[in-house]
């Protein structure tokens, strides 16, 4: 499926992220006018981020730390920031293509020295911080003329100023979020776009550098971003249901879309993704759907590229059912139960990453699990997508905390429903799944058999703190000690193994070392393994994975009550 997009209006250039079923990453670049392919970045890369340069000749992405360069012209890549201990990534060029903005960090994650903004040099690589002070700054944007780079810190936005050398602090209100995107700036710099949000509502607005003025261009929930056209004299309003063009300023409508026949904006990690054409009488974007669209001014919208099915393993024999469970505060919990027809008794809870994500049917992993005969529960635990906007909003300052309720508490369901008091149930999950699974084994009402962590979370993340976790001081610190896996860890009271990548770019290695330690040491078994090649994902050694992963279920294969007892 497609996952990230960036097109070059000159030259018709697109460069497209993908991840196949077997969660192989590769950046396709092709001209979407001849459909003739350029260039493809493989899978070894682990490849995030792409973004083609503003004269079309070369693409800047990211993986695993590093930033890479490849030349259109040469068909090389060359990576232009490689420094041992320093996780890069999220890369923005500057409007000559001279120079890059980005966001790195020091590895092991240390709180006293969070991400910050950096710009290189591409001819010299002479690389300059542009950030300061304690918040985590990550999701550069560099301003048409070079002068400006905004970026995200905590709930706000941040801005450097390089030719002043300050920094510049966007106007914010208690209790809102704010969020930047692609093409946020005007071309001359006068004004910014910025979504600002509150749990009810959300704004665009514009924010003018000279005075940090702020004016509500559009209000509602499904405001999502806005960005300028190229020569500014155009503003897009992106909403989940609609697209609309505007004159700016003036804000008189020009055009809407309406996406019911198509689909909405995908969002990454930098924002929606949109790309307006060099006349700006067309723009492309990335659907939810994968497939990627072209709405040309009075000429309708049209699918222009879909992504390419791929030869996939087939999927197992299995059976599936949906039911729906109450968590101990009595909130209802959406199930999703697979039983493979040739079983080996013993079942696996698999918890999948977000806070967000929409159950896949898909996924490889629990398919590998049906494939070796383990039935598989999957929990649509609150604050995933899926069910509506009312579950996806209540895990709103819950994070590490109700989540955990549904989870902990679907075990017991499931064994109540399911099980016997002799019966395997593991408890598994992989990013923000794995944060979860680390805080679901110390739960003292939990009756898991062993856990696995899969490149699992050891903390609440910057970018999910700000809903997941209460805005008052006091009730802030107080909640982030009692949701940290490694301040939890010696209370775990079932086996569990660590599964996690060296370069691994949202959970250090000195954290997973901490955690096996802490719950050594109150003598439950507990293996680490760290693959040292490898990130987020674990994309370079997925068969080692699932030979540890299914070497550990074996070993851990009795009751929860035996399991506890080894």
């Amino acid at each position: 499926m497609y996952t990230d997009f960036d097109f070059h209006s000159g030259t018709g250039v697109a460069a497209i992220r993908t991840v196949s079923p077997e969660h192989e990453m590769k950046i396709i670049v092709t001209n979407l006018r001849s459909d003739s392919q350029l260039a493809m970045i493989e899978n070894r890369y682990l490849p995030q981020g792409p973004s083609i340069s503003p004269d079309g000749r070369s693409l800047v992405f990211f993986g695993n730390g590093r930033i890479h360069v490849h030349s259109f012209e040469t068909n090389t890549t060359k990576a232009v920031f490689d420094r041992p201990g320093i996780n890069a990534g999220f890369a923005s060029w500057s409007a000559d293509g001279t120079e890059l903005a980005f966001s790195a960090y020091d590895t092991p994650i240390d709180g006293s020295h969070p991400p910050k903004i950096f710009c290189i040099e591409l001819a010299t690589g002479k690389t300059t911080q542009v950030s300061e002070g304690p918040g985590v700054d990550r999701f550069p944007q560099s301003s048409a003329t070079g002068r400006y780079v905004a970026f995200y810190r905590g709930n706000s936005i941040g801005v450097a100023d390089r030719r002043a050398g300050k920094f510049l602090s966007l106007p914010t209100k208690k209790g809102m979020g704010y969020s930047i995107g692609y093409h946020c700036w005007h071309p001359d710099d006068s004004h910014i776009l910025v979504a600002e949000r509150s749990d009810s509502t959300a704004r665009l607005l514009s924010v003018r550098l000279q005075d940090n003025s702020t004016e509500v261009l559009f209000e509602g929930a499904e405001i999502q971003a806005g960005c300028f056209s190229q020569n500014g004299k155009t503003l897009l309003c992106i909403r989940s249901d609609r697209l609309g063009l505007y004159s700016f300023p003036g804000m008189k409508k020009i055009e809407e879309l309406a996406l019911d026949e198509f689909a909405p904006v995908k969002a990454t990690r930098m924002g929606p993704y949109l790309s307006f054409d060099a006349e700006d009488s067309a723009l492309y974007f990335l659907g939810t759907d994968f497939g990627i669209y072209q709405w040309r001014q009075g000429k309708g919208c049209a699918l222009v590229r879909k992504a390419q099915s791929t030869d996939a393993e087939p999927e197992p024999a299995y059976k599936k059912e949906e039911y729906w469970f109450a968590a101990r505060d009595g909130y209802r919990v959406p199930v999703h139960r697979y039983v493979p027809t040739k079983t080996n008794g013993k079942a696996v809870m698999f918890i999948d990453g977000g806070p967000g994500s929409t159950i896949d049917p898909k996924r490889p992993i629990p398919l590998r699990l049906l494939w070796e005969g383990y039935e598989v529960i999957r929990p649509s635990y609150r604050g995933s997508d899926g069910y509506g906007a009312d579950h996806r909003n209540a895990n709103r300052h819950e994070c590490g905390r109700a989540d955990v309720w549904d989870i902990v508490d679907c075990g017991i369901d499931w064994r109540n429903r399911f099980g016997t008091a002799d019966s395997l149930l593991a408890v598994s999950g992989f990013s923000y799944g794995g944060f979860l699974t680390f805080l679901a084994l110390p739960d003292p009402a939990a009756v898991w058999s062993c856990g696995i962590t899969l490149w699992g979370g050891t903390m609440i993340s910057p970018s999910h703190a700000n809903h997941g976790v209460p805005s008052d001081n006091e009730a802030r610190e107080a909640a982030l000690l009692e949701r940290s896996p490694v301040a939890q860890a010696a209370r775990i009271k079932h086996p569990l193994l660590i599964l996690h990548g060296a370069r691994d770019t949202t959970s250090s290695v000195s954290d997973v070392s901490r955690i096996q330690q802490r719950v050594k040491s109150a003598g439950i078994p507990c293996e680490l393994v760290i693959f040292e090649n490898d990130g987020h994902g674990l994309h370079l050694n997925r068969d080692a994975m699932f030979q540890h992963m299914f070497d550990f279920l074996e070993a851990y294969g009795g009751s929860s009550t035996n399991s506890r007892n080894e």
